[in-house]
């Protein structure tokens, strides 16, 4: 028996509990327009310019350029919703989504690795229309399996 088995016989003897984004995140919010003050195409940070803007897309990390402030705090997870629909990553805090990046950050029971990986293996879909997109709403209601921490940890800790 694997040591996740064994977490998972101990903690969830009834099996894992699926819970909506919503449910799990503090702050589910998509990014906006860009800063007043920002550098686009600037690669690594400066004094002027220390915080990263992020865009929707995976290419060079889906890095937009530096800003001297930042709207995201806390360590998240983004998830392009237009271009390169579903691509998904763990952002270190302090950040600027810009468009329609949509940011979650999890809220005290989930790992931010943990809803990373997660979504690897969940279905995100997209609304129809002539330029497909995914919407806060959509993403808001996306299940996944929420596993006590330990079991949560394990899962990070292997992966």
């Amino acid at each position: 028996m694997s040591k996740i088995d064994e977490l998972i016989n101990k903690y969830c003897p009834d099996g894992v509990e699926w819970k909506t984004l919503l449910e799990v995140c503090e702050s589910i919010t998509a990014g906006g327009d860009l800063p007043e003050k920002y550098l686009k195409g600037q690669k690594y940070p400066d004094e002027e310019y220390p915080y990263p803007i992020y865009s929707n897309g995976s290419n060079n990390n889906a890095l937009y350029g530096f800003t001297n402030n930042y709207k995201i705090e806390k360590d998240a997870v983004t998830i392009s919703a237009r271009g390169t629909i579903g691509y998904h990553t763990v952002r270190k805090g302090k950040f600027t989504p810009i468009v329609r990046l949509i940011t979650l950050i999890p809220d005290n029971f989930i790992i931010v690795k943990y809803l990373n990986y997660i979504l690897d293996i969940t279905s995100i879909g997209s609304s129809g229309g002539s330029i497909p997109q995914l919407t806060v709403p959509e993403v808001k209601k996306i299940s996944i399996p929420i596993p006590p921490l330990p079991v949560q940890e394990e899962i990070v800790k292997i992966l």
